[in-house]
């Protein structure tokens, strides 16, 4: 009887180790398989359809406008739903800071900065992640210092900045005393917020006293520069300036164009009925593909506007004053007009301050006597 026994339980034993071996030797061909000692399970794919946990969060919008150098309000998320932590990228700018408990953004801007794309992640303790974009930008619209200019040949008494004209991301500063008060101009270029000197003009023939800078404009790529006291003696415009230097004080106006960060002089501008001391330059505007130059001391008590070429030249008068617009076609500039004003009277200086935007000029009249207050 016992011996029986021990048989049965070798023989159960048996069963048991071929059935366990036979169930490994499924399962290297693929197969799922239970083990039948025990109650776990190898390959339970029962919670396969369960829902993922669902992380929520948004901002209240997607995009922020600050200015630099003042706090912001803090940006908080909303509608949070199982988030553990938050992460941003790229890194905020100096000045701001991100909390990643909590995804709050807060702090005063340092820098200015353009509209930028922040990706923010939620996450929680077992991985799973939601993202949300938002922009951010920076304004400087507080007023600052951004750069202080000097010439790369400024010595004293040069007068750098006695004109100064701003188009875009080019200035060019008159520095009418360089060389004797020959005269001169630079032009600075910005790269971001960095500028740097891009050009150094003078006239072709430069003497003494000529004042070249003492009045200069920008549009686009293209500078005119005023020489109130040179004594060119031309009454028309050309490529290249005059080497007869014996109408004193007529004065003349340079236009230089850029190509590329290369600035060539393209004209050499007079009035057909220049003279001596008329200071033609002394004040100089441009738009586009129009000039318009004063000459305070211009002598005519004409009070006529004549167009194209023609211009009075009775010179009866002193210190009286004229306008003249000049056109542009391609490279090739010619005068437009001869403005004079309807009241014209000795030593008003009709001329001393003008301005062009598109089609309307202004004209200053700073010696005026007129008692009217109307037009």
């Amino acid at each position: 009887m016992k011996i029986g026994k021990k048989y049965s339980i070798l023989s159960f034993l048996f069963l048991s180790i071929f059935f366990f071996l036979n169930c490994l030797t499924e399962n290297r061909e693929g197969n799922d398989f239970i083990i039948p000692l025990g109650n776990a399970r190898i390959g339970d794919s029962s919670n396969t359809n369960a829902s993922p946990i669902q992380i929520q969060f948004t901002y209240s919008a997607s995009s922020y406008t600050f200015v630099k150098n003042e706090s912001i309000a803090t940006l908080a998320p909303t509608g949070v739903q199982n988030v553990d932590y938050y992460s941003i990228s790229p890194a905020l700018p100096g000045g701001l800071s991100f909390n990643p408990s909590n995804g709050e953004i807060s702090g005063t801007p340092l820098v200015a900065f353009a509209p930028t794309s922040f990706q923010v992640s939620a996450f929680d303790l077992e991985g799973n992640v939601s993202q949300k974009q938002i922009s951010l930008e920076a304004k400087a619209l507080n007023w600052e210092n951004q750069y202080f200019l000097k010439g790369s040949n400024l010595l004293a008494n040069h007068g750098l900045g006695v004109s100064l004209s701003l188009y875009g991301d080019t200035l060019v500063a008159g520095a009418y005393g360089d060389t004797s008060f020959a005269g001169a101009a630079y032009v600075f270029k910005r790269n971001g917020s960095v500028w740097n000197q891009e050009a150094f003009i003078t006239a072709p023939i430069r003497t003494g006293s000529d004042v070249f800078g003492l009045n200069v404009a920008l549009s686009g790529d293209t500078i005119v520069v005023g020489a109130p006291f040179e004594d060119g003696n031309q009454q028309s415009i050309s490529t290249t300036p005059t080497s007869n230097l014996t109408l004193s004080n007529a004065g003349a106006a340079y236009v230089y164009r850029r190509s590329g960060t290369v600035w060539n002089l393209e004209a050499y501008l007079k009035p057909t009925n220049l003279n001596g001391g008329d200071n033609f330059g002394r004040y100089v505007a441009i738009d586009g593909d129009t000039i318009v130059i004063g000459a305070p001391r211009e002598q005519s008590l004409d009070t006529t506007l004549r167009f194209g070429t023609d211009a009075s030249t009775d010179n009866a008068g002193t210190a009286v004053g004229a306008v003249y617009v000049f056109k542009r076609t391609g490279t090739t500039w010619v005068q437009e007009a001869y403005l004079k004003s309807h009241l014209a009277a000795n030593n008003d200086q009709f001329g001393s301050e003008i301005g062009i935007t598109g089609d309307a000029l202004v004209v200053g009249v700073s010696q005026d006597d007129t008692t009217a207050s109307n037009l």
